[in-house]
């Protein structure tokens, strides 16, 4: 019986994105507030409209969505557990963001929280440094074939 995957690389990409979209919506109208330990379990106030500067926090989604959709498209080719890699990288990283941002304010998990802080640091290079390597691996390739 031949095995089976339990998460296509196109699904962790697409939760990728949405982990990015969650994490920005949530970051906009509630802010950096989120953040800061003295709000507790109340909720701070809205950024205000002017203060979109979340939003940036969808150009790494974005790259990180563009590098795993490249890999996919090519890994059929060439390295495809380097592909595996790098997209479960990215993931764990927005996962690890996210997870930060939901228990952000309680002091009592300060350990998990600098677990997930540390998993942010080795995933989010690791997937996007493997996923250039391999998308830039195979465009050579394909291009010296």
């Amino acid at each position: 019986m031949p095995r089976r995957q339990r998460w296509s690389p196109e699904g962790l990409i697409g939760a990728t994105l949405g982990g990015y979209l969650i994490a920005t919506f949530a970051l906009i109208f509630w802010g950096e507030g989120l953040l800061l330990p003295t709000y507790g379990s109340v909720f701070p106030p809205p950024v205000p409209k002017e203060h979109f500067e979340a939003l940036m926090f969808l150009i790494p989604g974005a790259i990180v969505s563009l590098l795993g959709f490249l890999q996919v498209v090519f890994r059929r080719e060439r390295w495809p557990r380097v592909t595996r890699l790098s997209v479960w990288a990215n993931f764990l990283a927005i996962v690890g963001f996210c997870f930060i941002l939901g228990l952000a304010g309680t002091r009592d998990l300060l350990v998990t929280n600098l677990l997930a802080a540390c998993l942010i640091v080795v995933c989010f290079p690791l997937g996007v440094v493997l996923g250039v390597v391999n998308v830039l691996g195979n465009c050579f390739r394909k291009a010296g074939a």
